[in-house]
């Protein structure tokens, strides 16, 4: 982490052998940071004396404490996913989207762990934040937290790079008064909720998100724990069902997460029925890696004319292994339609050291006033016409696929183990995960203990079973984009 010279020995105070930035060289006379001086000293692998670090924090702090919960913004908006400590991948998108004064930026949380320059990002952040209190805008993420911080690297990549806790402490108090929402209100498309996670039960308007106690270490459990950790029923675009069993789908509000086990997973009516209550055009989120920066949730529903839910992440090459883009979304850009609309813009980036190119830009999509007030009327939704087949990992690309059948026939099938279990190898089968997304109908068809299997897998990915000569059965899961792993018995 940064320039150590051979020989180097850490002490109480840190390490001595890198740069230190002093406050009379960080801070000019109106006593806000110097932007080109701290980027300067952060790309180099430098640092800030305590004195200017402490300063730095503690005004980032006061002002954060003056912001509301929810944040109102008007369009044109830059909006940013996760950044998770990616630091030159952040410089490199932030020169070619253009500094503030001439953008105006909304970033919607984790900005530390995984990577190893979170205190840089944060700094540099918090930076622009007091340079340009009125064009950047910072969210709490779920990994802004004392538990997260602890359990992945920021914590230890504080007291590495700047000795004590107490910075690091510091850091924290920070993180707890940031904001936990944004309201972005455009000129002909309405109003845009931005948050880092998703909704929650126990949150039926943006009053009650106003009435939250954010100054805290964010519990395992209630609104506030919602607002961080909930994600979208994912959607297998792969996924095929009956209309009576689509419709169903449709109608599911919040189930339990699982798989990060706390806040929940909110369905489409979950959404419709929030975004109705509260007259918004949808949800803006991050929290999730997605492989081409962004991903557009429509929830199957061919009426739909406007987007629900979209998930941003801001992180290239997340954790050096996904090979992902990043992304960064333009809410109410420059170009806006003759007859008032609005334009949703995606420009998308690799890393930093890949690619000196322009971003790729997606696609827009153009919403207008009438389209949302008067959606098309579809008189019926089909289910998505595709077929999955199982196929045993061992036929290769000779195997004979077999269609799938229900859902609870195929776990019924899959969770017996074969009768002749092999002696060398475990014998393989790729299952898709839906499979095990049983219906509140099909559930009761299984045996006690294949019901409590069959629940606990609720995201579609595809999975490889293998049976082994104990008969025990071993999971291992990948996200189709590469977003989720899991390993089970």
């Amino acid at each position: 982490v940064g320039r150590v010279h051979e020989g180097c020995r850490m002490t109480d105070d840190a390490c001595e052998c890198l740069p230190l930035l002093a406050g009379e060289e960080l801070f000019d006379e109106q006593g806000l940071p110097r932007l080109d001086v701290l980027r300067h000293t952060l790309e180099n692998g430098g640092r800030l004396d305590l004195p200017a670090l402490r300063k730095l924090l503690q005004d980032t702090r006061k002002l954060f404490a003056t912001e509301p919960n929810v944040v109102s913004l008007a369009s044109p908006v830059k909006i940013f996913g996760d950044i998770h400590g990616q630091f030159r991948d952040l410089l490199f998108i932030l020169d070619r989207e253009g500094l503030p004064p001439e953008s105006q930026f909304l970033f919607l949380g984790d900005y530390v762990d995984r990577g190893d320059s979170g205190v840089e990002v944060c700094l540099y952040l918090f930076a622009l934040k007091l340079r340009f209190p009125t064009h950047i805008w910072l969210l709490r993420g779920n990994h802004e937290c004392r538990l997260i911080t602890t359990h992945f690297n920021f914590k230890a990549e504080c007291v590495y790079k700047y000795g004590k806790t107490r910075t690091y402490r510091t850091f924290m108090l920070a993180f707890d008064c940031l904001p936990i929402a944004a309201l972005i209100t455009t000129p002909c498309a309405g109003s845009f909720l931005c948050l880092h996670g998703g909704i929650s039960p126990e949150i039926t308007s943006l009053a009650s998100i106003a009435a939250i106690n954010r100054f805290v270490e964010p519990p395992g459990q209630g609104p506030l724990c919602d607002l961080l950790w909930s994600d979208p029923l994912e959607e297998d675009p792969n996924m095929s069902c009956t209309e009576d069993e689509l419709e169903r789908w449709w109608g599911t509000t919040f189930v339990a997460n699982s798989t990060r086990g706390c806040g929940y997973l909110f369905g489409y009516q979950a959404v419709i029925t929030f975004l109705e209550q509260n007259n918004l055009t949808a949800l803006i989120r991050a929290h999730e890696a997605q492989q081409d920066g962004f991903f557009v949730h429509q929830f199957f529903r061919r009426d739909n004319i406007r987007p629900l839910v979209i998930t941003l992440f801001s992180a290239p090459n997340y954790c050096g292994t996904y090979h992902n883009l990043a992304a960064v979304m333009v809410l109410g850009g420059d170009v806006t339609a003759p007859d008032g609309g609005v334009l949703f813009d995606f420009h998308t980036y690799g890393e930093a050291e890949d690619t000196g190119a322009e971003p790729t830009q997606q696609q827009p999509l153009l919403l207008t006033n009438e389209q949302i007030e008067q959606p098309e009327q579809v008189e019926e939704t089909a289910a998505p016409a595709t077929v999955e087949t199982i196929v045993p990992a061992e036929a290769g690309a000779a195997g004979e696929a077999q269609p799938v059948a229900t859902a609870a026939a195929i776990a019924e099938q899959l969770l017996q183990p074969p009768s002749e279990a092999p002696k060398e190898a475990p014998q393989q089968l790729l299952v898709p995960a839906y499979a095990f997304t049983a219906s509140p109908k099909e559930v009761p068809r299984l045996g006690a203990a294949r019901q409590a299997q069959a629940l606990q897998i609720n995201w579609p990915v595809n999975f490889i079973f293998e049976f082994n000569k104990e008969e025990t059965v071993t999971l291992r899961g990948r996200g189709g984009n590469g977003t989720r792993h899991s390993t089970m018995t």
